[in-house]
C-alpha cells in the first residue's frame, strides 16, 4: 500500500526536477543571470496570468480591475526587461548567499529529525548536503574570488539534492 497519493508523489518529482534544472542553471549560467531568469520568468508568467484574468473579467462582467491590470502591466514590463538584460537582481547576490547558509542549517537540523525518527539514510545526506552548503557559505565569505567556484559547487549540490528528492519521490520510503 502506498503512502502517498499519485498526485503527491507527481508533485514531489516535478518540484525535484525544478530543483534540478535550477542547479544545474546556477552551475552553467551563474547565479546573477539564474536571479534574472527565475525572476524574468515569474514576472512574465505572473503578469500574464493576471492580464488574462482581467480580460476574462472584462468579457465576463464587463468590468476591468484597475489594481490587476497595473500589476499585471508592470509584472510583464519587468520580466521582459530582465529578459532584455536592462535591469537585473543581481544585487541579491550577498543575500542569496545568506539564504544558502540558513537553508544549509535547516538542512541540517531537518536531517537530524530525519536520521532519529523516520530514515537514517535521507537523514544523514540532508545533514551532508546542510553541511556542504554552510561550509561553502562561510569560504565564500572568508575568501576573496571563491564566488565563481562556489555558485558551480552550490549548484550541483542543488542538482544533486533534486535528484535525491525524485528517487525518495518514487521509492516511497518514509
Amino acid at each position: 500500500m502506498s503512502t502517498k497519493t499519485n498526485n503527491e508523489k507527481l508533485t514531489a518529482v516535478l518540484e525535484g526536477i525544478l530543483v534540478i534544472v535550477l542547479g544545474i542553471l546556477i552551475a552553467v549560467v551563474g547565479i546573477g543571470e539564474t536571479v534574472d531568469i527565475y525572476f524574468g520568468v515569474l514576472a512574465l508568467v505572473l503578469g500574464a496570468a493576471s492580464l488574462g484574468l482581467a480580460i476574462y473579467l472584462l468579457v465576463k462582467k464587463g468590468v476591468i480591475p484597475l489594481g490587476m491590470t497595473l500589476g499585471a502591466g508592470a509584472l510583464i514590463a519587468v520580466g521582459a526587461g530582465l529578459f532584455a538584460k536592462y535591469t537585473t537582481f543581481a544585487f541579491l547576490v550577498n543575500f542569496l548567499v545568506l539564504v544558502v547558509m540558513g537553508v544549509g542549517a535547516a538542512l541540517m537540523l531537518y536531517g537530524i529529525y530525519f536520521l532519529i525518527k523516520v530514515n537514517k539514510l535521507y537523514g544523514i545526506l540532508q545533514i551532508i548536503v546542510g553541511a556542504g552548503l554552510v561550509t561553502l557559505t562561510a569560504v565564500y565569505m572568508a575568501v576573496p574570488d571563491f564566488d565563481k567556484v562556489f555558485w558551480i559547487i552550490v549548484g550541483i549540490f542543488i542538482a544533486v539534492y533534486g535528484a535525491l528528492s525524485v528517487i525518495f519521490a518514487l521509492v516511497d520510503k518514509k
